[in-house]
């Protein structure tokens, strides 16, 4: 079972078979504060990738916990908790493609800081599309190696 990766003008399409699910490029993000990495390794080889300003963590995790913004807790929690979502987010991926027990996730690795940049070895097929949660914006990037 293979996935086909292919590109349409400014538009990204994965091909499951079953499924096509096409993806909108998005600009690139400003440099984010904080960076949560996850692999999926197995039939396919991917990264989910979210990064966020240190507001948006902590207003996220002030919602998931019932937690005060201004707790002094709400730091390490808010890194805690971008790590946990984008682990949830990569384990429910890798089940809606069909490929839920071919595919293993890695321990979430995070990022913090403001000048860096995140780069994969390989050559991966980069699907970026920012959400946004109480007037912040979080950049979700799949990359599925070609």
């Amino acid at each position: 079972m293979a996935i086909r990766l292919a590109r349409d003008g400014g538009r990204s399409l994965i091909d499951h078979g079953r499924i096509t699910v096409e993806f909108r490029c998005a600009a690139p993000a400003e440099a984010a504060q904080l960076t949560a990495i996850v692999g999926i390794a197995g039939a396919i080889r991917a990264n989910l990738i979210i990064r966020c300003s240190q507001g948006a963590s902590i207003a996220l995790v002030s919602q998931m916990l019932g937690i005060s913004p201004d707790s002094p807790h709400a730091q390490k929690a808010a890194i805690d908790a971008l790590g946990e979502i984008c682990n949830v987010v990569a384990g429910y991926f890798k089940a809606k493609i069909g490929l839920g027990e071919a595919c293993g996730l890695s321990v979430p690795t995070i990022i913090a800081g403001r000048d860096y940049k995140f780069h994969s070895a390989g050559s991966y097929e980069q699907l970026e599309f920012p959400v946004s949660f109480q007037g912040e914006t979080l950049h979700l990037t799949s990359e599925i190696a070609q």
